[in-house]
């Protein structure tokens, strides 16, 4: 443990130029993105507090901590790191102590103890390069008040690889710096320490290892761009009837999630689609249309396997501004097509042309107001400055990659998101009561009397309660899954054909908000 200690101290010392260099006085993209902010949540930072920041390296989250009204002591196993800090964050010095320590070192950790306790300890993705915890653990428990709290981000064992925002072009050679025209100087990757035992970078990509994906990046509340493409060797929308099943698709999945859709663009080789779940989980929403789509797709074109390139892209909409650039970058998505350069509101599979009022929304799913009303409450004259909005960012990207490589934080709007907590008995409840049916024949499997009451169940059961199929078919019983997905659907055809059944979710949503 010692040897590993002291090669971590060595390679920390090597790379602290290189890393504060990366992190600078505001940090990397995916702190201020990712990290700080729920750290920031779980903390509560107030001017009462002493707080411990673990391994602060440049005094990045010290500074920001100091800011907000704390005292904090920072400590840094690196000398040369703690320097940085230090030259970095003069301002605050009187707000901020800086240490060399050595975290693994109990005696070392206790003596940072200053005249009262803390009442806060933080570690930002610091605990992954720690040789051996427990001496920490045991320090933070010690030194802290009753009632503290200790916040620590790490990377999943499972998901953590290297990224532009943290290595040079040559962390494929398994150093993060390399120096000189031969190569002479090398600056080796830290280590990483996991359950199955310390290796590095350099040694799983060596080995061959395909490192599993990161995990999706949600929020309950959060609005999406989502991309969908196509395996290589096959057009995802064949003629404009497969591009008409996808949008019909949508509007189903819309019915059943309650999500709202702001923006789309079919076209033959992939999707973009900008959609505000208003509470729904995106996975479930995606993972519904692109399931259903590709059993079409199959059985008609006579083929098998994988549709879809990977996994759906999902980037969250962090701002109004994005929400508006990235509807335009859809919108334009067109202009590589023959006929439609500078055209693109002619192009009938996309959003555009129904925003701008140029043809019906024949699967009625478009919300049309969201963008426009950014334009003023006449419509004619919002319709007419969008159109030169979208005309300005002809051939412009987006501030951000379209191909999603590093996700952002939640956009919290104005927004109300709908919340999907209701209890299934509650439905039950009014479901029966609204159709005037016993609500007992839920359960009795062979029973033609029950009409309704399955369907519509099932339908709001899943849209309102977040629930899968195997969960409506505990609550309804003696059904399989499949018999679940096809209540779900029947309930989603009779508030849509039915007008007595018309207004049955939004009476229970006003129900249950007063």
């Amino acid at each position: 443990m010692k040897d590993t200690n002291l090669e971590s101290l060595n390679a920390w010392e090597t790379n602290a130029e290189f890393w504060d260099n990366q992190m600078g006085n505001e940090s990397n993209s995916f702190h201020r993105d990712i990290v700080r902010p729920q750290t920031e949540e779980l903390l509560e930072i107030n001017s009462n507090d002493l707080v411990l920041d673990i391994a602060c390296g440049n005094g990045n989250f010290s500074e920001r901590m100091a800011e907000q009204g704390a005292q904090v002591v920072g400590f840094d196993y690196s000398p040369k790191m703690i320097e940085f800090a230090k030259i970095r964050r003069a301002d605050v010095l009187d707000k901020v102590i800086f240490n060399v320590c050595d975290a693994t070192n109990y005696e070392q950790l206790t003596n940072l103890q200053q005249e009262k306790p803390f009442t806060k300890a933080v570690a930002n993705m610091a605990i992954m390069d720690i040789s051996d915890i427990e001496p920490l653990f045991k320090a933070v428990f010690d030194m802290l008040c009753e009632n503290g709290i200790f916040v620590f981000a790490t990377h999943h064992p499972c998901f953590t690889y290297p990224n532009k925002d943290y290595f040079t072009s040559c962390v494929h050679k398994g150093v993060a710096i390399e120096k000189g025209g031969d190569s002479s100087e090398k600056i080796t990757l830290m280590h990483k320490k996991s359950r199955h035992g310390e290796t590095t970078i350099k040694n799983l990509k060596k080995g061959g290892l395909t490192m599993p994906r990161c995990a999706r990046v949600k929020s309950f509340d959060s609005m999406y761009h989502i991309m969908v493409r196509s395996i290589s060797d096959t057009p995802l929308f064949k003629c404009s009837a497969d591009k008409d099943m996808y949008l019909r698709l949508i509007k189903k999945y819309k019915g059943i999630f309650l999500f709202n859709v702001y923006a789309f663009c079919i076209m033959d080789t992939h999707a973009h689609i900008i959609i505000d779940c208003n509470g729904a989980d995106i996975s479930k929403i995606m993972h519904g249309i692109n399931q259903c789509y590709a059993q079409y797709f199959n059985y008609k074109y006579h083929r098998h396997g994988h549709l879809f390139q990977d996994r759906f892209k999902s980037k969250i909409v962090y701002d109004d501004r994005n929400a508006l650039t990235l509807s335009a970058y859809i919108h334009t998505n067109p202009d590589d097509i023959k006929g439609y350069s500078d055209k693109w509101e002619k192009y009938r599979y996309s959003s555009m042309g129904i925003i701008l009022g140029l043809w019906k929304d024949d699967f009625n799913i478009v919300d049309r107001s969201f963008i426009l009303d950014y334009f003023g409450k006449d419509v004619l004259l919002a319709r007419k400055k969008y159109y030169e909005f979208v005309k300005h960012y002809n051939g412009q990207q987006p501030e951000d990659d379209v191909e999603f490589a590093n996700e952002r934080s939640q956009y919290r709007s104005e927004r109300v998101p709908l919340v999907r907590n209701a209890r299934p008995e509650i439905i039950v409840d009014f479901v029966s009561s609204y159709i005037k049916e016993d609500k007992l024949l839920i359960h009795i499997k062979y029973i033609r009397d029950a009409g309704d009451l399955k369907p519509l169940c099932a339908f709001m059961m899943r849209g309102l309660c977040d629930m899968k199929q195997k969960d409506i078919c505990k609550v309804i019983g003696n059904i399989t899954q499949s018999h679940a997905a096809k209540l779900c659907l029947n309930g989603f055809r009779l508030i849509n054909e039915k007008a007595e059944y018309r207004n049955l979710v939004n009476d229970f949503l006003s129900r249950k908000a007063s």
